[in-house]
């Protein structure tokens, strides 16, 4: 996994190491950016709040409509959610909110998000949280599961 914002790093690796070594991003704001040199795929804390927007994204690149995945890309507000307080108290707080999860319990010394997080999380949200249940719906609209087979 590449955490590095260095993309001469990131071409160096790859150019030395050959095409067959994957690579992915573990940087959030990189994730689609780093496919464009070679990159593999990206863990991405973001998709355990909007999933299916994600794998859209993934999906939308692999299928050579980069600027759809582009467009989709920036419209992921969401990547300043997880750091408005300690990660992963809000990427925890999103998920229990839409009865994903069953708890939005972190251990100690973390705390769930203050009331001033939450109004910050709340807003982030407002700006893009529908997104992945305006990709979920369509999709079911059209018989298609993420990741299933076509």
């Amino acid at each position: 996994m590449e955490t590095t914002k260095d993309f001469e790093h990131f071409s160096r690796v790859l150019h030395a190491c050959g095409r067959s070594l994957l690579v992915w991003s573990g940087i959030e704001l990189l994730c689609l950016p780093l496919l464009a040199p070679g990159g593999t795929g990206f863990v991405s804390t973001v998709a355990n709040l909007a999933p299916s927007a994600v794998v859209r994204m993934y999906e939308l690149w692999e299928e050579d409509e980069f600027d759809a995945a582009r467009d989709l890309h920036y419209r992921l507000p969401l990547v300043g959610l997880l750091f408005v307080e300690t990660n992963p108290a809000p990427a925890k707080w999103v998920p229990h909110q839409q009865g994903r999860i069953s708890s939005a319990h972190v251990r100690p010394p973390l705390t769930t998000p203050t009331d001033a997080g939450l109004a910050k999380i709340r807003a982030l949200l407002a700006e893009g949280g529908d997104l992945t249940q305006q990709i979920e719906t369509q999709q079911a609209h059209q018989g298609r599961q993420i990741g299933a087979p076509e």
